[in-house]
């Protein structure tokens, strides 16, 4: 895979809100690692605001597909962002735990 582009910080004022990663598989896709939003911040629209901003970048660069795997918690989040599931991973080590690997075109 891709460089990794490092954790990056979003701040409201001088609030640090939430936090993203993302890297390069070929100059025209891309993987999103991970998207977090301090805790008292969620389910007010940040990590909605924050996704905008990484679809955005990655746009800006040329990326015309972007990937990501999603706990079974966040994937109604990315199935609202707009991406769809490609696959699922299930698990078994003492307990359920699936995988969603999703995408979408850019």
């Amino acid at each position: 895979m891709g460089a990794v582009e490092g954790t990056r910080d979003v701040y409201l004022g001088k609030i640090p809100v939430a936090q993203y990663r993302y890297q390069f598989i070929t100059p025209t896709s891309a993987e999103i690692n991970w998207v977090g939003v301090r805790g008292d911040y969620q389910g007010q629209g940040v990590g909605r605001l924050v996704v905008e901003k990484i679809l955005d970048d990655l746009r800006q660069q040329g990326v015309q597909l972007v990937y990501l795997d999603s706990t079974p918690y966040a994937y109604s989040f990315w199935k609202h962002m707009g991406f769809r599931l490609v696959d699922r991973e299930q698990e078994e080590t003492g307990e359920v735990y699936s995988t969603n690997r999703m995408m979408m075109f850019l």
